[in-house]
């Protein structure tokens, strides 16, 4: 939903799947394009190293994250057959 007087910005359309990687290779040979836009948590960037307090029980959930998160396409101008075919191809993917 968007609230009255704001836009969307049609950016990322994220979904999770234990098997991402099998996902995305299916939505790939549909010709369906796919992303992984962070694929490293923050806390394991050698950019980060030493500055991210990391809890003592870990980080588990965030790193189990990192390997489930599948950006679809998504933008403004995505026609109502393109959207749908991403749905089948999800559908398809989840249901063989």
């Amino acid at each position: 939903m968007v609230r009255p007087g704001m836009d969307h910005a049609y950016h990322l359309y994220v979904i999770r799947s234990p098997a991402r990687d099998a996902l995305a290779g299916t939505l790939k040979a549909k010709g369906i394009g796919t992303g992984i836009h962070y694929p490293l948590p923050v806390h394991l960037q050698r950019a980060y190293a030493g500055r991210v307090a990391v809890a003592d029980s870990g980080m588990a959930e965030t790193e189990r994250a990192a390997r489930e998160v599948l950006s679809l396409p998504m933008h403004a101008f995505l026609s109502p057959a393109e959207v749908d075919r991403v749905i089948a191809g999800v559908k398809d993917a989840a249901h063989g």
